[in-house]
């Protein structure tokens, strides 16, 4: 069948295309900035996701279906690889570039195969490997750290072009709030009654931003400071 994208028609199977345009509206929608809370069910939504991108995976190979790959590809992309990695407040993000996980660079070999001179598919192809190194430029993975009660922490974290996120989950035991700070200019706040926060934008630079981690309660709280 041909599946109809904002990139245009390609030839494919009908579960890719329905991925493939469900990926192309939600890429549209995107916004520059906003404020938000934490979606709920966030870990249930990675789950299904993941789910997602390995059935795609599995028909792209079953089926010689070069889309699947690549949607596939992108899904994991988005969800990135979680790790526990050393930092403090007050302190410069440092490391490399973050690299494509393992799995996604050979789904994207075997699509690039599968692609052949299909200047199309190879352009998404190009797209989706540029997408896996977006984020922090120390790859995606968690800060561990403490606040003192009625005191921020402050995190100055590196990101590349793309679309970003910090997601805030603390212990439990009192109120955090969440701030995000791009050359002095506020580009996202997440204020709930919780200690779990998200906020997400999209950069065109390769830059710092500076993350305040707010304790409004009258205990410590150990929290994770994590990014894509």
């Amino acid at each position: 069948m041909t599946c109809k994208t904002e990139s245009g028609p390609i030839k494919t199977g009908v579960l890719a295309c329905v991925a493939a345009i469900a990926m192309s509206s939600s890429m549209v929608a995107m916004a520059d900035e906003h404020e938000s809370d934490k979606p709920e069910g966030d870990a249930v939504a990675a789950g299904m996701d993941l789910a997602l991108a390995n059935q795609l995976a599995a028909y792209g190979d079953r089926n010689n279906d070069a889309l699947s790959l690549i949607v596939a590809a992108n899904i994991m992309s988005g969800l990135g690889t979680i790790e526990e990695r050393e930092g403090e407040a007050e302190s410069e993000g440092s490391g490399e570039a973050g690299e494509m996980k393992p799995e996604q660079a050979g789904i994207l070999d075997r699509a690039r195969e599968l692609a052949g001179d299909n200047e199309e598919l190879i352009a998404l192809i190009e797209d989706a490997e540029m997408a896996g190194s977006r984020g922090d430029i120390a790859g995606p993975g968690c800060y561990n750290d403490s606040v003192w009660s009625n005191s921020t922490d402050i995190w100055t974290i590196t990101f590349t072009p793309g679309s970003n996120y910090i997601a805030l989950d603390g212990d439990g035991d009192t109120d955090l709030d969440l701030r995000v700070y791009a050359g002095g200019r506020l580009i996202c706040q997440s204020l709930s009654y919780s200690d779990n926060e998200f906020c997400s934008w999209n950069q065109y630079n390769t830059g710092a931003v500076r993350a305040e981690v707010q304790n409004l309660g009258g205990v410590y709280n150990v929290y994770d400071l994590c990014t894509n």
